[in-house]
């Protein structure tokens, strides 16, 4: 008969049959604690939007806004993040036929990095891109560089954070992470239409509602 060792006899002695590694306690389940978790709830997402043209200036608060809840009725949305961290720009845009191969009115795109303080300048505070074809889309790049305010977070009561420009057509993909708010408030903006309790994907821009959501229920 084959030998069993005394070893694996008592493998499953003892309780029930559990060890202490069962137990999550490694080596010995006495003394053990939970491990340390971080308390704050932050996610990392890709947020599309559409425009038929703008040159505006984005705040940190329109970024914590990207998912908004009716605050007031037909008034007013909350914003559901108290800080964010800007990881890249994409924007894809295209000459219009009857301006393509010119050499005035050819559409362009940029995004302008705001500098974190008055006395500091990023060497690549701008990304622009024209477009060179009707039927190829030209993809703009940027990502905050450093001395740039969202070089790192940010908090919602920021004020501008960079300046966007797209032509007509353009789609804008946004690479944010966000830290939801805990027991606070957020930045507020005025709505003709909504539903207390509703969440809605808000225009990147705000109130000026130039730079829309592609695929989220929206108001404005």
């Amino acid at each position: 008969m084959p030998r069993t060792s005394r070893r694996r006899q008592n493998r499953g002695s003892g309780s029930g049959g559990v060890s202490s590694a069962d137990l999550g306690g490694g080596r010995s389940a006495q003394g053990s604690f939970p491990p340390q978790r971080q308390a704050n709830v932050a996610f990392r997402h890709v947020w599309r939007f559409r425009t038929d043209g703008v040159n505006t200036d984005i705040t940190a608060a329109n970024l914590c806004s990207v998912l908004a809840v009716g605050s007031t009725l037909n008034s007013a949305v909350s914003g559901l993040f108290k800080a964010v961290r800007v990881r890249s720009i994409k924007i894809w845009f295209r000459a219009p036929t009857t301006l393509a191969g010119t050499s005035t009115g050819v559409p362009s795109a940029s995004v302008t990095w705001t500098n974190a303080t008055s006395s500091t300048y990023s060497p690549v505070s701008e990304v622009s891109a024209t477009a060179i074809s009707n039927s190829t889309p030209t993809v703009l790049c940027a990502r905050p560089p450093p001395k740039s305010l969202l070089s790192d977070w940010v908090g919602h009561s920021i004020g501008n954070v960079f300046t966007l420009k797209a032509p007509q057509g353009s789609i804008i993909d946004i690479d944010l992470e966000h830290v939801l708010l805990d027991g606070e408030v957020g930045p507020t903006t005025s709505v003709a239409t909504a539903a207390l309790g509703y969440v809605y994907g808000m225009p990147l821009d705000g109130s000026a509602d130039n730079v829309q959501p592609v695929g989220l229920v929206t108001t404005t």
